[in-house]
Order: structure tokens, then sequence, then C-alpha cells
């Protein structure tokens, strides 16, 4: 807030300007003067000790005198009446500040009480500025004796800006409970003396509401999630892990901490790594849901077969922004799946290799290994 003390001399002509008024002080000046011509052209008053020629030479030196005494006083009125008219500027400046401000400012004195309470605070606690002038704060809602505010104001006479984390407020005259977010800083004086605290007051009642009814939100989820057999997890538009549930943690052995930040790739086994990734990016960008079988590599180094299901998630603005899926462990499933397939072709009496898609070798028949002498571990992935 611009200061608006008046910026003007402390002379005699001020004095006297303040007191008589311009007019009045030139019309006495032009008085004088005509008496003294007066006298020095009839002989009388004041000159009439001199010769006549001397007398009109102390006239003028005279009338110079008191001209330059009028200019003089003409000229502080005008710089007393500018001052006077720049501080009004001032005044009505801050007061606009004051009350356009998007915020709650409030000014107290040494003692606590106060000065000033803008329409916003009006607007946010519905106790208008006349109620709350000469009164603490502490007067309009008692809770305030249970929060931080008080130590605040005592820091901020100390000569600290503090700033407070949102406080529950609640006014009983108005019957208005409000959540506020503050800072306090020292009100200082001409001479920059601390005279006082401002506070400027932010209403967060709805950003306080709307996080309460996220974080319940996000509870209620982790407990239906924390009910699924199946691993969830949340990725963020890179790819990288922000959310998963129990099972998860179970199948890949990862605490929901050591998976924060980590990208999903980052598990799949070096072989399924370039292939489930291919599928991740295409199957996204058509809008299809994802669907990619692979091994997840534990940190012991241990292997789980795995289907990941996963579709991606857009903004108010249809921006990507993340992905949300689905990890089920299919190891057990896949190995009854490969004993069932190894009885199978062990009963085969050909030589027989089974072929995956990319051409490796998944498993051969015992008659493979008689007749060329390469066991199934052999041919395993080849």
């Amino acid at each position: 807030i611009v200061s608006s003390t008046p910026r003007v001399g402390n002379s005699p002509l001020s004095w006297v300007s303040d007191r008589f008024g311009l007019r009045a002080a030139l019309l006495f000046i032009f008085l004088i003067c005509t008496q003294g011509l007066f006298g020095a052209i009839t002989d009388s008053g004041y000159f009439t000790l001199a010769p006549h020629g001397d007398a009109l030479a102390n006239y003028w030196l005279f009338a110079i005198v008191y001209s330059i005494i009028g200019i003089s006083l003409a000229t502080s009125i005008d710089e007393r009446r500018t001052a006077e008219d720049d501080a009004k500027r001032v005044g009505d400046f801050n007061r606009r500040i004051v009350e356009s401000a998007q915020e709650g400012i409030i000014v107290y004195d040494r003692e606590g009480r106060i000065l000033r309470w803008n329409p916003y605070m009006e607007a946010m606690t519905g106790l208008g500025e006349a109620v709350c002038l000469g009164k603490r704060a502490s007067d309009l809602s008692p809770s305030v004796a249970n929060t931080a505010v008080v130590r605040y104001f005592m820091r901020a006479l100390d000569g600290e800006t503090v700033a407070s984390q949102p406080q529950c407020y609640t006014i009983p005259e108005s019957g208005r409970r409000v959540w506020g977010r503050s800072i306090h800083a020292p009100l200082r004086d001409a001479t920059g003396a601390i005279s006082g605290v401002i506070a400027l007051v932010s209403d967060v009642s709805n950003l306080v509401e709307s996080e309460k009814i996220r974080k319940e939100s996000e509870d209620r989820y982790a407990q239906l999630t924390s009910l699924v057999p199946n691993g969830i997890f949340c990725a963020d538009a890179e790819g990288r892990i922000q959310f998963v549930n129990e099972s998860w943690n179970q199948i890949s052995r990862l605490s929901a901490i050591e998976a924060q930040g980590a990208l999903w790739s980052a598990m799949i086994h070096p072989d399924d790594r370039p292939g489930a990734v291919s599928a991740w990016k295409s199957s996204h960008l058509a809008g299809q849901i994802f669907e990619f079988e692979y091994r997840l590599v534990r940190p012991d180094g241990s292997l789980r077969w795995v289907i990941n299901r996963s579709m991606a998630q857009t903004d108010v603005a249809g921006s990507l922004s993340g992905y949300v899926g689905s990890l089920t462990d299919i190891t057990e499933r896949r190995n009854a799946e490969q004993a069932l397939l190894k009885r199978v072709l062990d009963a085969s009496p050909e030589a027989t290799l089974l072929l995956a898609n990319d051409g490796s070798i998944l498993a051969s028949t015992a008659a493979t290994e008689w007749g060329f002498g390469f066991t199934d571990k052999d041919l395993h992935d080849r």
C-alpha cells in the first residue's frame, strides 16, 4: 500500500496559508503596498523622516520585498495543494486496491485490534467491516485461539513474513465455517517502525473440500483394489507406475514404494520386451485394449508368466493422461500347458519341434533326442 503522507514543508508561509488562505494573504500584502505608496507620496506614515526621493525609493524596495513574499507564499500554497491532491489520489488508489482485492486484507494495530477489513473478508465471513473494527480476531472467532494465528501475529510483529497452512475458522455471529490460508507480514510506518500487522487471507474452503473428496475417493479405490486377486496398476503418460495394489506387489515382489516411478516395461524379460512394448504402443494408438503375455522378472531373478491388460486414459481435453491396467499371474497355467504338451510330444514316434511365432524352439519330442542327440533343454529358445 502506497504511503499517503503529504510531502510539504514546515515554513512560516505554510503556517500563514493554512490559517488565512491565499486570497487573504495577497490582499493583505496589496494593502500594505498601497499604504506604503500613499505614505511615500504624502510624506506620511513610515516614510515621513526620509526625503521625498528617498521615500519613493524606499517604497519600491518595500513593494519588491512584499511582492517576493507574496510570490513565495503563493508558491508554498500551490505546493501544499499539490501535496494534498497527491495524498488524496494515493489514498483513493489504496482504497481501490483494498476494496477490489481478490484476497482478504486485514490490518491490525500492535495490540491485535482490527483497523481494516476489506469487502473480500466481509464476503468470506459474513461480517461487515463496522462489526469488526476495533475487535480482535479471537473476538470474532474464538476458534482462532486453537490455531497458530496468534503465533503468526507475534512473529510478524518481530519483523517476519509468515505463511500459514489452511486453518478452519468458525464464525459464531454469522454461523459460517470457513477454511483460510493466510500470510502475516509486518506493517511499517513512514519511519520504518513496525506499527502493526497486515494479513492477506485466501478462502480455500472449496480447495480443502475437493482435496477431502479426492482423498476419500482414493481411499475407497485402494480398498476396492485390495480385494481384487489380480494386480492393478496405474501409470502416467510415459508408462511410469503411479499406483499398484497388494496383488501386484505379490506378483512382482516389489513394494509400492519400490514400484513408484518405475517403467512398467523395465520388469519385462529382455527377450519379451520389444514385442510387448511394440504391442503396447500400437494398441493404445489405435484406441484398443492392450493385452500381452510375457515373462516378468522379479528382483531375485525368478520369472513369472503374466498377462498384462491395460487401456489408455485421457483428460478433459482429450489428451493422453496415463494408463490403467491389470496383471494376472498365469505361471501355473503355463507350466501345466507345457507339461501337457511335453507328454503329447513325447508320445509321438517322430522327431518333432514345436516352434513359436518368431521361429524359436519351444519344445521337442523324445524322438528328436534319440535321432539327433539334442535334448529339449539344448533346443529350447533356439
